[in-house]
């Protein structure tokens, strides 16, 4: 009596390990992805805290801009929005493309304008 595996059983294990492969490496390749993504942002936030330093104390004067990311092109803009006398409202955003898309991020500061006239 030979108590081997029989050709159809050996098909049926390399299928199942096929697929579970398949599914495994689309886990992987989401998890990497993410990872990509929220580093991104993590530059792009570090970067426009930064850029919101020089706005604000003044070094900055431009209004919109771009620079180099990953040898991507990175475009910001700021938009100004006087609230109140001596108030001012900033939301800078910043556009960039990535693996998936483009992405952006923006976020908003709320200032006094000492200079005001």
């Amino acid at each position: 009596m030979n108590r081997g595996f029989t050709l159809i059983e050996v098909l049926i294990a390399m299928v199942i390990l096929g697929i579970s492969l398949s599914i495994l490496i689309h886990g992987f390749m989401s998890i990497n992805d993410g990872i990509e993504r929220r580093r991104d942002y993590t530059y792009i936030a570090s970067w426009a805290d930064g850029k919101f330093d020089e706005i604000v104390s003044g070094i900055e004067l431009a209004t919109h801009g771009d620079f180099l990311y990953k040898g991507n092109l990175c475009y910001w803009k700021l938009e100004e929005d006087y609230i109140d006398e001596g108030i001012r409202g900033l939301k800078l955003i910043i556009r960039w493309k990535g693996s998936k898309g483009e992405y952006s991020y923006s976020v908003s500061r709320v200032t006094l304008n000492d200079d005001w006239e």
